[in-house]
């Protein structure tokens, strides 16, 4: 049997996730009214740090659609190697920011520092191993 996509378990599938995340929220929000939880400015901040990569996203992707406006064969090279780079510091930057709201988190939790490095060497490995699998899963498929 071959999996294929349709568009009934995508809706399925998307409302699933929302009732999760809907039901985890009002989990959170009674626990935070319960217990008294407030949130600081600061952890606040490292978590709207995702907007300074959305912004970084859009100027790249901005940047990639004007190279084919370019007119001479090294302005195109140049462009792409440039846009290349600017790819990978993004990158880099996404797990910077993935890295720092992790250690906010983990740190309003409360947790001894000796746990929230075992969580968060955890959460990095199934990370690490999910985008490793997903490649695998696509190199697979290709040749087969």
């Amino acid at each position: 049997m071959r999996a294929e996509f349709n568009m009934i378990g995508l809706m399925v599938g998307m409302a699933l996730v929302g009732l999760c995340v809907a039901g985890f929220m009002i989990f959170a929000t009674e626990g935070a009214e319960l217990y008294g939880v407030t949130y600081s400015n600061e952890s606040v901040e490292a978590y709207n740090q995702i907007q300074e990569l959305n912004d970084q996203s859009q100027e790249l992707q901005d940047e990639i659609t004007s190279v084919g406006e370019r007119t001479g064969v090294l302005d195109v090279i140049g462009s792409i190697f440039s846009s290349g780079y600017a790819a990978a510091l993004t990158q880099i930057n996404s797990v910077r920011i993935f890295n720092i709201m992790l250690d906010t988190g983990l740190n309003q939790a409360g947790l001894d520092s000796r746990y929230s490095t075992i969580i968060k060497s955890t959460l990095i490995t199934l990370l690490l191993a999910a985008i490793v699998s997903v490649f695998l899963l696509y190199i697979l498929k290709v040749r087969g």
